[in-house]
């Protein structure tokens, strides 16, 4: 609403305004009340009216019938509070200029078209709030079962507590939070998107929320579904690491090796799952600096305190030179692991006895000779290791060996087998020997 004065010379001059600035308003209002005959030119004293529009093209004038007070010391005479004392309470419909009416109606026509364009952009956009409560959703991605008004005003993190929202999107939404932009895939009944995320900021810059778009990509080759299905069902552990460490993606096999469930995993530093932390740090610095890491040796703390031996192979995904996240594979080799420290025990085992063990082939070929068989034989190993058992058996008794190879090729054990032997030096020894067969994983005699 307005407050004018109408001056000696029948010019109407803004007083006050309780909501804008009025003045350019002054003329046409001095030609509605000329039209009305209330100006017909100079009139003494002046004299005071308040207007108001009511609808498009008609206006309520009305004069203002008594003195009004000068303003109290402090108050501007077009202040806010100048009006309240003016218009002593009486209340004054709204003025407002005709040509901003015309220009909000453009822009409300304006954003009715651009609601009706969003509805059918063939995607699903959305926008939450910073508590992730999803605040609005459009496009004509959404399927029957998935409707603006089935979803605006839930929370992402209820649904995900209900396993409708996965934690990898959880995680996405708060990477926006937190200023990044953000690109993952989702699923939706039987579809893949292609999504991205970007922090949604109010007019002065501060982040309140989260705005998403996402895209079918179900013909994009190869096929997103298939790479999906690859990823959760291949036998090896798969995930995704961001530049920090942070676990942005794993798969069921990923989780066997810690476990740990999927949102007890995902979203956390997996420094915390290695026994060997230092061995993360260099992945991932040599990943930063856009290497590619095949095989290192690395050991997980599985939550029942078992200790899983695992090789690491990874890549990283660089944009414009920025690490954005590394691709991982991680294979367990603990059992392969338990068995070369058996093999490495019983070597050990063997070589630190007292008495000559001697390995061989069911022909005859010497494969290992500890040192307990070097003192007693005078041979060393590499002097022996791929030769015949007959350097140590005298002529006159190797027609032997064709009897005793026949037992170990039938699974039989032979004990305190009493024979004579032949040291490097050619002098003979009386020995009593334990022989038993070498068996292999089924079972059958290999030496």
């Amino acid at each position: 609403m307005g407050v004018w004065e109408a001056d000696a010379r029948g010019r109407l001059h803004l007083l006050a305004s309780s909501s804008e600035d009025l003045a350019p308003l002054a003329g046409e209002l001095e030609a509605a009340l000329r039209t009305l005959g209330e100006l017909p030119g100079a009139r003494p004293p002046p004299c005071r009216w308040v207007a108001s529009r009511l609808e498009e093209q008609r206006w309520c004038i009305a004069r203002v019938r008594r003195e009004l007070p000068r303003p109290p010391l402090g108050v501007e005479r077009r202040g806010r509070e100048r009006v309240a004392l003016e218009l002593a309470g009486v209340c004054i419909g709204l003025l407002g200029d005709p040509d901003r009416q015309a220009a909000a109606a453009r822009d409300v026509e304006s954003l009715a078209r651009l609601a009706l364009t969003v509805e059918q952009v063939p995607a699903i956009l959305w926008t939450t709030n910073a508590e992730l409560r999803i605040t609005g959703r459009s496009g004509a991605g959404l399927t029957s079962d998935i409707l603006p008004e089935r979803v605006v005003g839930a929370s992402l993190l209820d649904q995900f507590s209900k396993q409708t929202v996965s934690a990898d999107s959880i995680n996405a939404h708060r990477r926006a939070l937190a200023g990044e932009s953000v690109s993952y895939q989702i699923r939706l009944e039987d579809r893949c998107y292609d999504a991205h995320l970007e922090p949604l900021r109010n007019k002065p810059g501060a982040i309140v929320g989260v705005v998403g778009v996402a895209v079918d990509a179900r013909d994009r080759a190869p096929a997103p579904l298939d790479l999906e299905d690859f990823f959760e069902n291949a036998t090896v552990g798969l995930c995704w690491l961001g530049p920090d460490g942070t676990i942005v993606r794993a798969n069921p096999a990923e989780l066997d090796l810690v476990g740990y469930g999927r949102d007890e995993y995902v979203g956390r530093d997996v420094r915390q799952f290695h026994v060997d932390p230092q061995i993360v740090d260099d992945v991932l610095r040599r990943l930063g600096a856009g290497e590619t890491v095949r095989n290192v040796e690395t050991r997980l703390r599985h939550r029942n305190g078992s200790i899983r031996y695992v090789l690491l192979s990874a890549n990283a995904r660089m944009e414009n030179g920025q690490f954005v996240h590394a691709r991982c594979v991680t294979r367990d080799v603990t059992e392969l692991k338990q068995a070369e420290s058996a093999v490495a025990y019983f070597k050990a085992m063997v070589e630190s006895a007292d008495d000559a063990i001697v390995s061989k082939t069911l022909d005859g070929t010497i494969t290992t000779w500890n040192a307990a068989a070097t003192r007693f034989y005078g041979y060393a190993a590499e002097e022996v290791i791929g030769k015949t058992i007959t350097l140590i058996v005298p002529p006159d008794h190797r027609e032997e060996l064709a009897s005793v190879f026949e037992s170990l090729r039938r699974g039989e054990h032979i004990e305190h087998y009493e024979t004579t032997r032949m040291r490097k030096d050619g002098t003979r020894v009386e020995v009593s020997m334990s022989i038993s067969p070498i068996l292999d994983a089924d079972g059958h005699p290999v030496g």
